[in-house]
């Protein structure tokens, strides 16, 4: 057994957030302390009371709107108060508003990258500016980044900025040993994807634990030889 690591995940409560901390939650190689973060949601309570009643890991969680600064500036004060070494990070929390070029709001764009771009970029730069140098980042992007995506403009602009940002820290951090991680997901079964492709069967693609069985591996001793500027995760 290796020693004691912390995970910070964002957008806990579901999708594959929850999928990652349910697959490293029963990973019997490494023990992992938790803190999660998703906005405040019954979803979110239930989520976590059946967490601590199946398994044994430490989970400490926070409530926050990543959409909103001070909410998460309030936040990692408190995250930073716990005195904990955050080992991995993983910036999956995610949001959307699908809508056609001439339809989409100015407000909605900036509070797609407020939750999609700059909070992650924020909790980086708290974590390394209060010390805390983050061993491995995993940043969630999408293929709708790498390519058209009509009528998810917001959204799909966010991930590409995502996919560059990741490229940048990899290089920017890497003299403090840390290893960035950008991985993007194609179609998979998520209440986000949901709402991009309301008419999809949710059976027919890629799940949320496909993708946290994928993040596992990179993790792991073995998966941080594999170097990419951007890992593409999807169904053939």
């Amino acid at each position: 057994m290796n020693s004691l690591k912390t995970i910070l995940i964002t957008g806990a409560s579901k999708g594959i957030g929850l999928g990652i901390t349910k697959v490293l939650m029963e990973d019997t190689k490494q023990k992992y302390r938790f803190i999660l973060i998703a906005r405040d949601s019954k979803d979110f309570d239930l989520v976590l009371k059946k967490l601590r009643s199946k398994y044994k890991n430490e989970i400490i969680s926070f409530k926050c709107d990543l959409g909103n600064s001070s909410d998460l500036d309030n936040t990692m004060k408190k995250i930073i108060a716990l005195n904990y070494s955050i080992d991995l990070l993983v910036n999956n929390a995610g949001y959307t508003n699908p809508k056609s070029f001439l339809d989409v709001e100015v407000d909605d764009f900036r509070h797609t990258f407020e939750v999609n771009v700059i909070s992650p970029f924020k909790i980086i730069q708290k974590l390394f500016e209060t010390g805390n140098h983050v061993k491995t980042i995993v940043n969630l992007a999408s293929t709708s980044g790498i390519g058209p995506r009509p009528g998810w403009l917001t959204y799909a602009t966010s991930k590409a900025a995502m996919i560059s940002m990741s490229d940048t820290l990899r290089e920017e951090l890497h003299i403090f040993g840390t290893n960035v991680i950008c991985i993007s997901p194609g179609r998979c079964a998520t209440a986000l994807r949901k709402t991009l492709a309301p008419e999809e069967d949710p059976t027919s693609i890629m799940q949320p634990e496909d993708v946290a069985e994928v993040v596992k591996f990179l993790i792991s001793d073995t998966g941080k030889f594999i170097t990419s500027q951007n890992l593409i995760i999807r169904q053939s």
